[in-house]
């Protein structure tokens, strides 16, 4: 899966628009996904603070970790 895919199922998957950003940064209360040096970082903002961050060396990896972190949130759905 690559990001493209990734925002694919995101909205198959009726995910909010709000609930997640895909360019990485510290916005609040918010699942995010940033490529750093050739690796892809995905983690879960509060208060602009990363937690919950996990590193992959593969696209796929963190795409399909992302999606199903952000699925099993039921709080992210529209």
């Amino acid at each position: 899966m690559n990001v493209e895919e990734l925002i694919v199922e995101l909205k198959n998957n009726n995910i909010r628009k709000d609930a997640y950003s895909l360019t990485g940064g510290l916005p609040s209360e918010v699942y995010c996904f940033n490529k750093i040096n050739n690796k892809w970082e995905i983690y879960y903002c509060e208060r602009g603070v990363k937690t919950s961050q996990q590193f992959f060396e593969s696209e796929d990896a963190a795409c399909r970790t992302f999606l199903k972190n952000i699925i099993n949130d039921t709080s992210t759905r529209v």
